[in-house]
């Protein structure tokens, strides 16, 4: 945004296909203070966490969907903290 509004939660199911959940999850990471969920392909398992920021993947489903080869999880991103 290019008012600098950040927003504590973000919750999306972004297209899957040619790679483009990764373009809506990299956006939603840069405007986000605490947590981004998301319904994403199994494949995003392998996601390069920006610095700052930790994942949890959770909720793997495996041919959920008739008519679709599609795998999917639940993934959760958020700050990474360290206390001292």
């Amino acid at each position: 945004l290019q008012d600098g509004t950040k927003y504590d939660i973000i919750i999306m199911n972004p297209p899957f296909s040619e790679s483009r959940w990764e373009i809506h999850l990299d956006s939603a990471l840069a405007i986000c203070n605490k947590r981004v969920l998301c319904v994403l392909p199994s494949s995003a398992e392998n996601y390069k966490v920006p610095n700052g920021w930790s994942m949890y993947c959770a909720n793997k489903h495996q041919n959920e969907f008739a008519g679709t080869s599609i795998n999917t999880m639940i993934l959760v991103l958020y700050p990474y903290i360290i206390e001292i």
